[in-house]
């Protein structure tokens, strides 16, 4: 089977282009794919590249499969939209292909752990029941994913971890806290077996911090 966590997906509307940022990307040692014929041979083959990059103008169909998105677009409206968004990357239209291609090699050389611990994040939230509706959620996993990228974060302040991510969101460290708590709670109530499986000690309703910390080195064992 292949590993999903490295495929990444480019949403290129303009299939010639596409077809050009596919070849460029190729040329630099990442494999990437354009053509329906290609995807579908690209689900079923093992393998054994860095990263995998698929390139479609339906990309709505690959989008669950992928661990990031990158939308190559000078659309201003869908801009704004994807600057709230983690795990997508825009790059503007206007650079060159080889600029882009360039910028892409980058980002998934060097953030393939950021991208990895995201979606580890989110499989051990859901995991523990954690409702993905809820603002503590996406608080909870930018806290792990920081915290596991940035063990020291925790060090001097349990509280600092709020700070980052009221920073990122545009909210108050205090109602970063509380929306934590909360979903923790909810989840806690509905089915506390399944949060007590994560931890090797007996525990109660886990805080904020034990939840992050465990969550957080938990990470670093499956993805660094």
């Amino acid at each position: 089977m292949m590993n999903l966590q490295t495929k990444v997906l480019i949403d290129m509307k303009d299939k010639a282009y596409g077809v050009k940022i596919a070849a460029n990307l190729q040329r630099m040692g990442i494999y990437a794919i354009v053509s329906n014929k290609e995807i579908n041979q690209f689900e079923t083959e093992m393998m054994f590249e860095k990263y995998r990059i698929i390139i479609s103008d339906i990309a709505e169909r690959y989008v669950e499969c992928c661990v990031q998105t990158i939308i190559i677009t000078n659309d201003s409206n869908m801009i704004d939209m994807l600057l709230f968004h983690d795990s997508i990357l825009y790059i503007s239209k206007s650079l060159s292909v080889e600029s882009i291609c360039s910028l892409i090699k980058f980002t998934t050389d060097c953030g393939g752990y950021k991208v990895r611990a995201e979606r580890a994040a989110t499989r051990f939230l859901r995991d523990i029941g954690i409702q993905v509706n809820l603002k503590g959620y996406k608080y909870l996993r930018t806290g792990i994913v920081c915290t596991a990228l940035q063990p020291e974060i925790m060090e001097n302040s349990t509280y600092e971890i709020y700070d980052v991510v009221a920073k990122k969101y545009g909210v108050q460290s205090g109602s970063v806290e509380r929306a934590m708590r909360n979903s923790i709670e909810m989840a806690y109530e509905r089915c506390p077996e399944l949060i007590a499986k994560k931890f090797i000690y007996p525990i109660g309703k886990p805080s904020n911090t034990e939840l992050i910390m465990l969550a957080a080195d938990t990470i670093r064992t499956w993805v660094f």
